[in-house]
Order: structure tokens, then C-alpha cells, then sequence
């Protein structure tokens, strides 16, 4: 398992705003070694997602270029379709370890 990585600014909300279908928005800020590596969040199948808990998988992935080698936070986001009242918490894990929990708020 490798070391995880220093994360910051996460937030989970549903936006229920009339007029577009409502979703949930998970955002933040992971750091990574540097410019050719980008965080994603994907949804995880596993145990951890259960009832009004959504887990997240938190990876980095080189994009094969050069980049810059210095550490850097890269913003990370995930959306999806979500009801009223269907997540109380997002869950962020890294290989499959819990690296934090959020609670999620509703904005109208």
C-alpha cells in the first residue's frame, strides 16, 4: 500500500437547485509530486458504500508528460446523480483505507 497523499478543501454537498437535476458534488484538493500527475475519485462498488454512505476511491495517475517536479495541491471533483436525503456522508479512501469522512450539506 503506498503512502497517502496530504489532501485539503473537501466538501460534499447535494445541490438540489430548481430546474437541473440534483447531484451530489464532492470537491478538494490532493497533493501530488507534481504537474503530470492528476487525482480522480471514483465511485467504489465495495462494502464501503452502504445505505446513505457514498465511498470514493482517491487515485493519482501520470498523464506520460514531464511536467513540473515540484509538490503541488491539484484540484479533484466528482458529480453524480443523487436524490434529496440520499447521502449523509462521502467517505474518501485510498487503497483501501479510510483517508477521511465528510458530511454532506444540501444547497437549494
Amino acid at each position: 500500500m503506498s503512502k497517502s497523499p496530504r489532501i485539503r478543501r473537501f466538501t460534499a454537498y447535494i445541490d438540489l437547485m430548481p430546474g437541473t437535476p440534483s447531484k451530489i458534488i464532492v470537491t478538494g484538493q490532493v497533493e501530488t509530486k507534481g504537474s503530470a500527475h492528476v487525482p480522480r475519485l471514483k465511485r467504489n462498488e465495495g462494502p464501503h458504500t452502504t445505505g446513505t454512505t457514498l465511498a470514493l476511491d482517491l487515485s493519482i495517475h501520470s498523464t506520460g508528460g514531464s511536467g513540473t517536479h515540484a509538490f503541488d495541491f491539484i484540484d479533484v471533483g466528482y458529480e453524480a446523480p443523487a436524490n434529496k436525503d440520499q447521502y449523509k456522508k462521502v467517505r474518501i479512501l485510498w487503497s483501501d483505507g479510510v483517508l477521511c469522512d465528510l458530511d454532506v450539506s444540501e444547497t437549494h
